[in-house]
């Protein structure tokens, strides 16, 4: 699960990422950040949106407010994986009008 948040709402207290890039289904370029001591993912950006984050929500101390909004890239989900009919699903990425 991720959280979509501005650069500028995020800040990372302790410690620096390992980044590892490269270009993505949509063709640009992900940079994905990993704590570089234990390789877990900590967020990603993407090279032409640097003002926008998705940020691996487990790697939150607090998830109180929180709630899914929509499913992306369900086409490639686990069929074990349930997804409330109620919220919107995309096979593939976000909708231009929702891109961020």
């Amino acid at each position: 699960m991720n959280a979509v948040v501005p650069s500028s709402a995020f800040r990372l207290v302790k410690g620096q990422t390992k980044v590892f890039s490269k270009p993505a289904d949509s063709g640009n370029v992900l940079n994905r950040h990993f704590c570089a001591d234990c390789g877990s993912p900590i967020y990603s950006q993407r090279a032409n949106a640097p003002e926008v984050i998705v940020l691996k929500v487990g790697s939150l101390d607090q998830h109180e407010g929180m709630k899914v909004v929509m499913n992306i890239w369900t086409r490639s989900r686990r069929p074990w994986t349930p997804i409330d009919p109620a919220i919107e699903a995309y096979p593939m990425g976000r909708p231009p009008a929702v891109q961020a």
